[in-house]
């Protein structure tokens, strides 16, 4: 009869734990010889964890003023079989529990548990066999090491949990057995028992970690961002803010808390100078700035501080109806950009006044320089007699060399820094293009026949006219043929080429080619700077001041064109002139 007392205490114990939980369960009644009537309650007990178990509920004793009478199914049914019953689906019950059971009489004596709880507590076996009391059990898991929480102190983590487990409130605590976590509650039943169920968290704590783990992480980064951030909820009161806003605006703790109004922190930095905001005071501009956030649209702006500091200003709204803050200290930036200005603006008068001295200074060269070389030409040509000795002859022919090399240099600088200084105007006019090649190679033939290279020119039958200055375009082939004869071997050769693209609009076209020295890439932008020539032992051989190329290249510039270089060691290099569209013979111009 004990035995069967206890199976139905502990049947009325679990099943009101269970109840407690939420289980939907279906009653059978169980009638005992001495007039107690118990109540089999079975169905799907649902855990608050969510864990699925067939649980088995109720008991009850009528007490002896109230009569009853067996009930046909009670008499049919004896009371040793019902208990039979009970006690397998108990143990059925408890053992398909994915969570730990343990439950505990009156006396705090172990009468009920799963394997699940005797898996993660093996550490305590011998206790848990004997039925031992909840302190014994726990402190002999504690003393073999076996919850992780409890090795720094047991006396005082055993102390407190215990007390737990006696006041049985369902109070939730965690604990740690080897990789598990697990969430333990401890309920206190009607006839002073208590039942305790070990859930396994494992999945959520990790989950948690993870997710705290990240947390830290994005804090970490928004503090180290050199921008200062604010982020505001709906009501404009502040959700975080990282350090760098702190910093910058010497903000007190008070106006760090989440859920600050923006409009203190807006009022602190206005009234320390560090926002100049417009404003007839105070209340006005702080009334301003929030006009400013309670509009929640896309806002830029810079704002100087008293002291001199430029911060740029970014509020962008978010989804959830707040807004985003971001200030960013661009002074260096500014600053930065002030001095490049003036250094600009400096370089640009000093290299105005440079182009200014070099066309003053060749325009005075050039008077005596043609006395020169027209006194040269009369003493080679023997125009007022012989000169005696064929050295004076020589002589004179050096100098007038000399006079006309000097001349060539003094024409290219002042031509240059004309260009530079905006005075170099083009007079345009329809150019024909195939009688200007023509021209110019003539002019050059005797030099490539002296050098010991071949001239080349290919030109289609037809070529539209070109709208350019004729002089310009004179010069700019004149340079690139003699640059490609000067730098092109004996027994090589130089080839020149003209075209028309109308499927481009009509752009026109000169290229140079040769089959001479070539140039690395590197050495291109060399090439293409003012009195600046390639550091090559064959280019060293011959005179040049580096005006040559640089020269060509404002002249195409100045007609609104291009220039483009290919060139290869050993191989050669090929230029190209490109006119725009608007150049060609009948088109609309602007000069």
């Amino acid at each position: 009869m004990d035995r069967r007392r206890a199976t139905l205490a502990a049947l009325a114990a679990l099943g009101a734990a269970l109840a407690g939980l939420g289980a939907v369960l279906m009653v059978t009644r169980v009638v005992s010889a001495d007039g107690t009537v118990g109540a089999l309650l079975a169905g799907a007990g649902a855990l608050s964890a969510g864990l699925s178990a067939f649980g088995l509920l109720g008991h009850r004793r009528r007490g002896p003023d109230v009569p009853t009478a067996p009930s046909e199914s009670e008499t049919d049914r004896p009371e040793s079989n019902a208990l039979e019953t009970a006690e397998k689906r108990l143990a059925s019950a408890v053992e398909a529990m994915i969570s730990a059971i343990e439950l505990y009489d009156g006396q705090d004596r172990l009468v009920l548990h799963n394997a699940r709880f005797v898996h993660l507590y093996a550490s305590a076996a011998k206790e848990i066999a004997k039925g031992a009391g909840y302190a014994d059990v726990l402190r002999a898991a504690v003393e073999a090491g076996t919850i992780e929480q409890a090795i720094p102190d047991p006396e005082t983590w055993l102390a407190r949990d215990i007390a737990r487990h006696r006041a049985g409130d369902n109070e939730r605590s965690e604990r740690k057995i080897g990789d598990a976590w697990l969430q333990v509650r401890s309920h206190r039943l009607p006839d002073g028992g208590r039942l305790v169920i070990h859930n396994d968290v494992t999945v959520l704590h990790d989950t948690a970690e993870r997710a705290e783990a990240q947390s830290q992480l994005l804090m970490a980064t928004f503090n180290a961002m050199v921008q200062a951030i604010i982020v505001l909820d709906a009501d404009l009161r502040m959700r975080a803010c990282n350090n760098r806003l702190i910093e910058l605006f010497d903000l007190p703790r008070e106006l760090t808390v989440p859920g600050t109004p923006v409009e203190a922190i807006a009022r602190h930095n206005i009234q320390r100078g560090w926002m100049d905001i417009p404003g007839d005071d105070l209340e006005d501009k702080v009334t301003r700035r929030m006009a400013l956030y309670e509009a929640r649209r896309y806002h830029r702006e810079e704002v100087t501080a008293e002291d001199g500091l430029t911060i740029e200003i970014q509020v962008q709204p978010d989804d959830a109806g707040g807004l985003v803050v971001i200030y960013t200290d661009i002074s260096e930036r500014r600053e930065a950009e002030r001095s490049l200005l003036k250094a600009k603006e400096e370089a640009e008068v000093a290299n105005h006044a440079k182009s200014q001295f070099l066309a003053s200074m060749t325009h005075e060269l050039r008077t005596p320089l043609n006395a020169i070389i027209g006194f040269a030409e009369v003493l080679r040509e023997e125009l007022y007699g012989p000169l005696g000795a064929k050295q004076y002859g020589d002589f004179a022919n050096d100098i007038h060399q000399g006079g006309q090399h000097l001349l060539s240099m003094i024409n290219d600088i002042l031509d240059l820094s004309k260009i530079e200084a905006g005075r170099r105007d083009l007079a345009y006019e329809d150019v024909d293009l195939s009688a200007l090649v023509e021209a110019v190679v003539r002019m050059v033939r005797q030099r490539a026949s002296e050098a010991g290279v071949r001239l080349e020119r290919i030109l289609p039958d037809s070529l539209p006219p070109l709208h350019a200055e004729d002089k310009a375009v004179r010069q700019m082939l004149i340079n690139l043929l003699s640059n490609a004869i000067k730098f092109t071997p004996k027994g090589g050769h130089v080839r020149i080429s003209a075209g028309h693209r109308p499927e481009d609009g009509g752009t026109h076209w000169l290229t140079v080619e040769d089959t001479g020295i070539g140039m690395k890439p590197e050495d291109i932008p060399v090439a293409l700077a003012p009195f600046r020539q390639i550091d090559s032992a064959h280019a060293r051989r011959y005179q040049g001041t580096g005006l040559g190329l640089p020269l060509v290249e404002s002249l195409i510039e100045l007609h609104g064109g291009s220039l483009t270089i290919a060139s290869t060691p050993g191989e050669g290099t090929s230029i190209t002139l490109t006119f725009p569209a608007d150049r060609g013979a009948g088109q609309k111009r602007d000069e």
